[in-house]
């Protein structure tokens, strides 16, 4: 029973990291991200790290990076809500 819990909860955590970086592509939050001047050179930084030459490379190593992004934010949202229940259970007893 426990295998499935873990497998459920890693399956939960890709879908919504899937679906927040998604959101975060179409609504144009990515791109506003990256028109500041940190964003700007945070992206600079990575293009020279990667040797990404061109539009299309470019384009996919923003993606990665929001993939990226939204994976670590919900696997520590999942972690500080799991924590949180836990705590609450544990008051309620």
């Amino acid at each position: 029973m426990r295998i499935i819990k873990v497998i459920l909860s890693v399956f939960v955590v890709i879908l919504l990291s899937i679906f927040l970086a998604r959101f975060m592509i179409d609504s144009g939050l990515a791109q506003a991200g990256l028109d500041t001047p940190v964003g700007n050179s945070i992206y600079i930084l990575m293009k020279n790290l990667f040797g990404v030459a061109g539009g299309e490379s470019g384009e996919g190593i923003v993606i990665d990076m929001v993939i990226t992004a939204s994976f670590i934010f919900v696997v520590l949202a999942c972690w500080l809500l799991s924590k949180l229940k836990a705590e609450i259970s544990r008051t309620k007893t």
